[in-house]
């Protein structure tokens, strides 16, 4: 289950609820309006190269413009399936908005939070944390992307997922790309 946290307006053009369909790849593991991985494996050498990108709650994270080693991706999936739990009188699903701030201005938790997935996700500002049986992602569009993405908007994300279904989920695309 993933609970939408809602459209929070950070900067720039709000357009929640507005995303072009984007292109689609050849496989999507998982559920696209929870939490999904759509990929494309273009070649199975002595690295696994091909597109990819996360979907959470409906919206997709990444560009799929961009070839990359798929093993390094999914390795940092599984980074983040296996982050250390946040604390007690640290974040705890409260407020999107808050949370994104502290963590960006707080140093003793900014580098636990950060969630890197590769370079699909450059165009992406995206923090992540665990407490308990729960992740939650956050993330927004940089003001100046590289890549194109028509309707997206740069207003904050967020997601929150059950630990549980995200580690199946990374087995299953771990499983896939090793083939």
């Amino acid at each position: 289950m993933v609970i939408d946290c809602g459209m929070i307006q950070v900067g720039g053009l709000h357009l929640a609820g507005i995303q072009d369909e984007p292109k689609s790849l050849k496989m999507i593991i998982g559920n696209k309006d929870s939490v999904a991985v759509e990929l494309e494996v273009s070649n199975r050498g002595q690295y696994v190269m091909g597109f990819v990108r996360m979907w959470l709650n409906g919206r997709f994270l990444g560009s799929i413009e961009e070839e990359e080693m798929l093993s390094s991706y999914v390795h940092s999936l599984e980074w983040i399936g296996r982050m250390e739990e946040i604390g007690a009188g640290e974040l705890d699903f409260g407020d999107a908005a808050a949370e994104f701030a502290w963590i960006q201005n707080d140093d003793s938790i900014h580098d636990r939070c950060l969630a890197g997935l590769g370079e699909s996700t450059d165009d992406f500002l995206i923090r992540a944390y665990r407490k308990g049986d729960r992740l939650r992602f956050m993330w927004r569009l940089l003001d100046q992307p590289f890549h194109s993405y028509p309707g997206y908007g740069n207003e904050l994300r967020c997601a929150d997922i059950r630990r549980e279904e995200f580690l199946e989920l990374v087995k299953v695309v771990r499983a896939e790309i090793d083939g």
